[in-house]
């Protein structure tokens, strides 16, 4: 059996470029189609619960806070610990991460950061960010194509 992978966004639509991850997955979802997806906001419960009730590859998308916008990076377990002492999400992915990984024997996880600046309430999404989305969804799913 071919398990689907699962394309996640988080991020808080009334917080700027955390916005990001959001609108990203609308156009990832036309570029690959054999997939499951969820934008998910900031519910890390529910989150927790994917992770650990589904089977398959996990991709998440998530606006860090950064000095490049829209740079895309690849993420670790390092670097979520670096880049999750903040979050708009409850707690941080890094601590949903590990929880999932206490629950599940195994987590086949890729997490993708996008780099914002502004994530304040009521902010809007940064206009660099929105003049380069598909330049940025491209980039992602060039990842995505290589972790299937």
């Amino acid at each position: 059996m071919i398990e689907k992978m699962s394309i996640i966004a988080i991020g808080n639509k009334s917080f700027g470029d955390d916005r990001i991850s959001s609108l990203l997955l609308d156009r990832v979802r036309d570029k690959i189609k054999d997939a499951h997806y969820y934008d998910l906001e900031t519910d890390i419960f529910n989150l927790i619960d994917l992770f650990t009730s589904a089977d398959g590859k996990f991709i998440v998308i998530d606006a860090i806070k950064g000095d490049i916008l829209g740079k895309v990076h690849i993420l670790d377990i390092d670097d979520l610990k670096r880049y999750g002492k903040y979050s708009l999400h409850g707690f941080s992915l890094f601590e949903a991460v590990q929880i999932a990984k206490a629950m599940k024997k195994e987590l086949r996880l890729q997490i993708i950061g996008i780099e914002g600046k502004k994530f304040n309430f009521n902010d809007k999404i940064s206009k660099e960010l929105l003049d380069n989305i598909d330049k940025i969804r491209d980039e992602i799913v060039g990842i995505i194509k290589r972790c299937e």
